[in-house]
């Protein structure tokens, strides 16, 4: 019953330095005293949240409860957490990603942990996202004067970016946005780095490379950040219309990350 968002969680940590750079998810110098009590007791454990994590899930859900929405309660988590940037959630209304595999429909977060991604994917869906609108923090970045670009995060394609343009408006916005939309791609050497995105592809019937990610972005993109090794799939994403920037997209350290930031952000000032 507790309201979880793992990906403002996982900025917001990322922001404030707090990050479990041992796990890839949560809090540093977590413990887990909650879980293995509750373990003891005879409840499910099989969804890892340490007890400084599970203090955000609770707490964000004790506002929701006191009738916050959810832009209102991540800026006064944000706060909390020393955070001068804006951060905002797509919506404040409840969209659910839904696996489907064969006959059976789970929820995203058993397919993810629980079943360890391993049933096949038919399709996915997200529920709830016909009712959901925009939110204002969302809807105010995207039309700000002084934007620049918007960059698309490698993320899964699928599973992280697909439910936020899922929500009414937001592709429509981004399609007719006069700045440049950058994506980067999570496909590196014809492999997804991390997590089941390839497998996902895949189980689908789409090739694994950056040029399906390219189709798949084609109508809200302008340009696609691919990985050195990648190099030979350029010439065929320009033919969709879409430029290429070229670049180490695997990240292994901080300076990894912030050489690829700094070649999107060449790109976008050199437009």
């Amino acid at each position: 019953g507790m309201s979880r968002c793992p990906d403002l969680d996982s900025l917001m940590y990322a922001l404030s330095g707090q990050s479990n750079e041992k796990t890839g998810w949560g809090r540093k110098g977590e413990t887990w005293n909650f879980l293995e009590a509750f373990s003891s007791l005879g409840g499910e454990d099989w969804f890892k949240l340490g007890d400084k994590d599970l203090s955000v899930h609770v707490m964000r859900t004790v506002l929701l409860r006191e009738g916050l929405n959810l832009e209102q309660v991540t800026k006064r988590l944000v706060e909390r957490f020393g955070i001068r940037n804006l951060v905002a959630p797509i919506s404040n209304d409840r969209v659910q990603t839904k696996i489907v595999a064969k006959d059976e429909t789970y929820d995203f977060q058993k397919y993810f942990v629980h079943l360890r991604s391993e049933p096949e994917i038919t399709s996915v869906q997200y529920s709830g996202s016909d009712k959901a609108s925009i939110s204002e923090g969302a809807m105010n970045a995207l039309g700000h004067e002084g934007l620049s670009a918007v960059i698309i995060a490698p993320s899964n394609p699928y599973l992280s970016i697909d439910p936020m343009l899922s929500i009414a408006g937001v592709r429509r916005r981004l399609i007719n946005l006069e700045t440049p939309v950058v994506a980067v791609s999570p496909i590196v050497s014809g492999k997804s780095v991390k997590g089941p995105t390839g497998k996902i592809m895949a189980e689908m019937g789409v090739p694994v490379s950056s040029l399906s990610v390219a189709k798949h972005y084609k109508d809200i993109i302008s340009a696609l950040v691919i990985d050195e090794t990648d190099e030979k799939e350029a010439g065929a994403i320009e033919k969709l219309g879409i430029d290429v920037v070229i670049s180490k997209t695997l990240m292994k350290t901080l300076d990894d990350k912030k050489n690829l930031a700094d070649n999107i952000l060449e790109y976008i000032t050199g437009i």
